[in-house]
């Protein structure tokens, strides 16, 4: 019992302490945020509209051809990285993401490379799995081919003029 009453009174001191500390410095950190907040500029719209349709060509030009393993991951972190950067912006951009779409893509590039991962992981196994992973990643590969298809036309519900 005594060690649990000792155990709160060393909290209660490094509370104390901790407050004595802020206090001593809460000024300065007040100061510090209001600062910060009237050098913050507002985002204006037109380069995080532009940003976005450069990223979705970019992606639709690479999606153009035959496309490494590596290259088809590396499209699937950048459509990863434009629907998680979507939302905050969605509100204020004169463009709408078919957000359903993208996912879509992005959930097949990224079964595709599971089981690309999986073949590779399997090493000595790899004989007795070979022709099922083989017509898998086959099948998975053409469910992506067909969802590419005009990927820059079915990325965008409707674009304003900026």
């Amino acid at each position: 019992m005594r060690e649990l009453i000792q155990g709160q009174l060393s909290s209660y001191k490094s509370l104390k302490k901790f407050r004595s500390l802020v206090d001593g410095r809460w000024k300065t950190i007040k100061k510090a945020r209001l600062e910060i907040i009237r050098k913050i500029k507002p985002v204006k719209r037109g380069p995080i509209q532009r940003f976005y349709q450069d990223q979705l060509q970019r992606i639709s030009r690479s999606l153009n051809g035959v496309i490494s393993d590596g290259r088809l991951h590396v499209i699937r972190k950048q459509i990863k990285g434009l629907l998680y950067n979507y939302k905050p912006f969605c509100d204020i951009l004169n463009m709408h993401l078919n957000t359903g779409y993208l996912e879509q893509v992005e959930e097949a590039i990224g079964k595709w490379h599971d089981q690309l991962m999986i073949r590779q992981l399997s090493g000595k196994y790899q004989n007795m799995i070979r022709r099922s992973e083989e017509d898998c990643l086959a099948n998975l590969r053409s469910d992506i081919t067909r969802l590419i298809n005009n990927f820059y036309q079915r990325t965008l519900f409707m674009t304003d003029n900026i």
